[in-house]
């Protein structure tokens, strides 16, 4: 967890550069961890019941709830618990299927871009003290 620890956890950023940082990072790591992931499942089916597989996910969950305080300082808990089960759930899964599909890099930076768009866009959405400013930026051409 360490590296997405270090980007969601720099406050000198902003929480919207940092989410985009993070989803890329997250996405690239579930592509070069892809085979072995591949591997480690056949193997071991029951390896998520192991006690250490539990404490790593909610160590990545409460990683999220800090980060998810810092993009929304004045939502309430329920409000942050939620939105930070739905960006890692969706994160998640999207990780996952992006890595069994072979893409080159930069698919798979623009995918993470597009993820983490869409996430500023919700965090943002309704929510006035939301500390998530949406950056300008240009779109990628979809071939």
């Amino acid at each position: 967890m360490g590296q997405l620890e270090r980007i969601l956890g720099d406050r000198s950023t902003p929480p919207s550069q940092r989410l985009r940082a993070a989803v890329r990072a997250f996405f690239r790591s579930e592509c070069d961890e892809a085979a072995f992931r591949s591997a480690l499942e056949e193997a071991a089916p029951l390896y998520r019941e192991v006690p250490e597989a539990k404490a790593h996910a909610e160590e990545g969950r409460q990683l999220m709830l800090t980060f998810i305080r810092d993009a929304l300082p004045g939502a309430s808990a329920r409000e942050r618990a939620f939105a930070a089960d739905l960006v890692g759930i969706v994160v998640s899964a999207a990780g996952k299927m992006i890595s069994v599909q072979n893409r080159p890099q930069s698919e798979v930076d623009a995918l993470a871009d597009a993820v983490s768009d869409m996430f500023t866009a919700y965090l943002v959405t309704d929510r006035p003290d939301s500390a998530m400013p949406v950056p300008p930026r240009k779109r990628p051409a979809i071939a």
